[in-house]
């Protein structure tokens, strides 16, 4: 941690991870219910294998929407995110193939995640 400006800084990574073609998907599937449950099994598997790799101090999940973001924090933030991204891209490739009955070419998903190491500045405001 420093400190830069009376703010303070962070080293992290942090890992995107998006549904990709979510639109499509949602006016592809006839039974929104069943999308529903896909969409809160991918968000539940972000949260376990994260919670499986760092404790909840060590860490930041915030929905996207259609994903979320993951931001590790500690001295090995770096290879726990990389971890995380690892486990994440089994669990995740698994939930797909067993939702959609798809089976895709090599090298397309159903999903992406993006992975960035760096500073972050914590900032709080009070409304």
């Amino acid at each position: 941690m420093n400190k830069n400006n009376g703010l303070q800084e962070y080293e992290c990574t942090a890992l995107f991870v998006d549904i990709r073609n979510f639109t499509g998907q949602l006016n592809d599937e006839s039974n929104s219910d069943s999308f529903i449950e896909l969409l809160e099994q991918v968000y539940s598997t972000g949260i376990e294998v994260t919670s499986t790799v760092v404790g909840p101090e060590q860490c930041y999940i915030n929905s996207t929407g259609d994903g979320y973001l993951i931001v590790v924090f500690g001295n090995d933030h770096f290879l726990s995110g990389f971890l995380i991204g690892l486990m994440l891209h089994k669990k995740l490739s698994k939930v797909f193939a067993d939702k959609t009955n798809k089976v895709l070419e090599d090298g397309d998903y159903f999903f992406g995640i993006g992975i960035e190491s760096g500073s972050v500045k914590r900032v709080s405001a009070k409304i």
